[in-house]
């Protein structure tokens, strides 16, 4: 991954350099009760050290380690890509944009030189957003971030990646999280984890049994306390063969624990609507305790901070969506608890709330603050937003541009954002803007 802390190309969204070493120590921090031990990290210039080797790798977790991906068929490229800084993402605006126009997004952020392309789970498949995005594309990763695990089975999940893999041609990322229990309550009726951390781990364990299986292998039973499989003998509908890549996993995640576990059983994190300073004292630190805790080198994870991005020559504008984007996200989100806690907005994010409920979305513009949206986005105009860029690209491996796309903005105005991103954003847009 490209490092933190060095030196830079001019383009924001291309600078190569090493991963500097992140060392544990033990701290507190306001957002956990008091008695928690976490960790701060020192981060050594990155002068003083040469490409980093990755470590063992070794981390245990069922019958798995975290390598198995190696095992599981991961290609030299594919390992390449998680030694460099990746390229910087963009995600497509999913809720309020006819899914017939996610192949010519996708096409637009590729030809702009974007690195990656990412879906979400609301109130469409995020799987099916990504057959779209890759069938008009070659090059352009494509990722969810992320998809909820716990309304599928880790069978299902496997087909579903091995089909994404296969339209893509091995450019997928497998973004999963837990969901927030209403979700999973009010919408699949399904009960709510008592212990969701512990219960994702599990999953991914028993995804990667699947797949070893879909492959032709034949793994050992697996026998968890939520979910089990037991590989069929003779069973002759098997993929052996047509898709030899096991796409990375990441788990989506903000709060410390699950930070943590991200660490000891994936291969990337996904966080959203994460501050500069919460991913350098909150995320950061709690990579590297994680990894510390199974002997893992907390370089080997990919840290995706997707931010609310918006760009526009019209300063006003670009703050008026970043205004309804960050107020929604604030309000209706567990990352938006955790962020406000974290940075004192707790009154503000009720004042918000309390506007929501009585006048409707289309309140905040005008409830928003802007020292909400400073934190916790990169807003403005194209030099502004650089500028911001930057910050974040000194922290962690991957930022992906998080395209505003709540109500009460229109179809037009979010394609409007997505484009705008990728003109005046893209690391080598094209002359004369993008077609498709």
């Amino acid at each position: 991954m490209l490092p933190a802390g060095s030196r830079r190309e001019s383009d924001p969204c291309r600078s190569i350099a090493v991963v500097p070493t992140l060392t544990a120590r033990a701290m507190s921090h306001p957002i956990d009760p008091p008695g928690t031990t976490h960790f701060r990290c020192e981060v050594q210039p990155a002068h003083r050290i040469a490409r980093r080797r990755r470590g063992n790798g070794s981390r245990r977790f069922g019958s798995f380690r975290r390598s198995a991906s190696t095992r599981l068929g991961r290609s030299r490229l594919v390992e390449e890509l998680f030694t460099l800084r990746r390229p910087t993402g963009i995600s497509l605006p999913m809720l309020n944009t006819s899914l017939g126009r996610f192949p010519s997004y996708a096409q637009w952020a590729e030809q702009a030189g974007f690195g990656s392309v990412w879906t979400y789970e609301l109130s469409r498949s995020p799987f099916m957003a990504m057959a779209a995005a890759a069938s008009r594309t070659s090059t352009i990763q494509v990722g969810s971030a992320v998809a909820s695990a716990f309304s599928r089975s880790p069978w299902r999940l496997a087909n579903t990646a091995a089909d994404l893999q296969e339209v893509s041609n091995g450019r997928t990322i497998l973004g999963i999280g837990t969901g927030s229990p209403k979700f999973l309550t009010d919408f699949h009726g399904l009960a709510a984890p008592e212990r969701p951390v512990a219960q994702l781990t599990e999953y991914i364990d028993c995804f990667r049994a699947c797949w070893q299986y879909l492959q032709g292998d034949d793994p050992e039973p697996f026998v968890g306390q939520t979910y089990s499989f037991t590989p069929p003998l003779g069973f002759p509908w098997r993929r052996a063969g047509t898709v030899p890549v096991c796409p990375p996993v990441y788990v989506g995640g903000v709060r410390p624990r699950m930070i943590r576990t991200a660490a000891t059983c994936a291969d990337g994190l996904v966080g959203y609507l994460m501050s500069p300073e919460y991913l350098r004292q909150v995320v950061l630190p709690n990579v590297a305790a994680g990894a510390a805790r199974v002997g893992n080198d907390p370089s080997d994870l990919d840290v995706v901070a997707l931010t609310i991005c918006s760009v526009s020559r019209d300063r006003s504008e670009a703050w008026r969506r970043a205004r309804i984007h960050v107020g929604m996200y604030l309000a209706a989100s567990s990352a938006g608890e955790v962020l406000a806690r974290f940075h004192g907005f707790e009154q503000q994010r009720e004042t918000i709330r309390a506007a929501l409920r009585e006048k409707g979305p289309g309140i905040l513009e005008h409830t928003t603050g802007d020292e909400l949206v400073e934190a916790l986005a990169i807003v403005g105009t194209p030099d502004e937003c650089r500028r911001r860029l930057t910050t974040y690209q000194e922290l962690v491996p991957t930022v992906v541009l998080h395209t505003p796309y709540v109500a009460p903005l229109s179809a037009d105005e979010s394609e409007d954002a997505f484009r705008s991103i990728v003109e005046l954003l893209g690391p080598a847009p094209p002359v004369g803007g993008v077609t498709g």
